[in-house]
């Protein structure tokens, strides 16, 4: 916990003494609840009732905020917890702050392994495409001309994707 305010204090302070720009960060509080009750009314031998009434929830709130300079960096930060009395008690189940540029994209904290979005389209074809090319490589021991020929691609082609992918004879 100490480490991540740090991190976060250190970042903050990058952001703010990195140059006079100014933004003013959207705050935005959210969340959800799931809630279900359930009544049992049974007779379980003669002259035996059973009733029980029984009632299961969870809930989370949901802390972000985000602001972008004027100079394109945008940092924010994100807290999902539990708030309800449930097994969990009151936990925080996700916490971190960010910063994102033409660059790419920094998080830290503690993220939820389930959140994370999906690898877009661009990214499962290059994998794919690099997995596919390793494979024809060492199935051809790294003959380029053979393996131009099995994936009907010129030689150029198949250099400029060895390097792209760092691909290179072990």
């Amino acid at each position: 916990m100490k480490k991540t305010l740090l991190a976060s204090a250190a970042i903050a302070g990058i952001v703010f003494a990195s140059a006079p720009a100014q933004a003013q960060m959207e705050l935005t509080i959210g969340g959800h609840s799931k809630n279900y009750i359930g009544y049992l009314d049974q007779d379980d031998r003669a002259g035996v009732e059973t009733r029980n009434f029984d009632m299961q929830r969870e809930t989370e709130l949901h802390f972000n905020g985000e602001a972008t300079l004027d100079s394109g960096l945008t940092f924010g930060f994100q807290v999902e917890t539990e708030v309800d009395g449930g097994d969990d008690e009151n936990t925080i189940e996700e916490s971190y702050v960010y910063m994102s540029g033409t660059w790419g994209r920094v998080n830290l904290g503690s993220e939820d392994e389930q959140d994370k979005p999906f690898a877009t389209l661009q990214e499962v074809r290059e994998c794919a495409e690099m997995e596919h090319l390793k494979k024809a490589l060492v199935a051809a021991d790294w003959n380029i001309s053979k393996v131009s020929r099995d994936l009907a691609t010129s030689r150029t082609t198949l250099y400029e994707l060895m390097e792209k992918y760092q691909l290179k004879k072990q």
